[in-house]
């Protein structure tokens, strides 16, 4: 994205945290945004889910269409139970 409502685009350094912090810099709020230690535990959770539901489908990536829904619905759960979503 170039441009998003007048930001410009930020850096973020390559790494997942960094791109939590533009995510945050781009679309949190003043108030009830999550904190950033709360989206990295998100994170981390859902990467370990990702890769024991890729050792069980027993596929190489998240992509496979079957799998990456089974990694989103695990993710929207992650959020729910920390409060993040609704």
């Amino acid at each position: 994205m170039s441009d998003l409502n007048g930001l410009d685009p930020h850096i973020h350094n390559g790494d997942p945290t960094g791109v939590l912090r533009c995510v945050l810099d781009c679309f949190g709020a003043p108030t009830g945004s999550p904190s950033l230690s709360s989206l990295e535990t998100l994170r981390k959770r859902l990467a370990q889910m990702a890769y024991k539901l890729q050792k069980e489908q027993k596929v190489e990536g998240p992509f496979h269409s079957h799998l990456f829904l089974l990694i989103v619905g695990t993710a929207t759960e992650i959020a729910r139970r920390q409060r993040l979503i609704q």
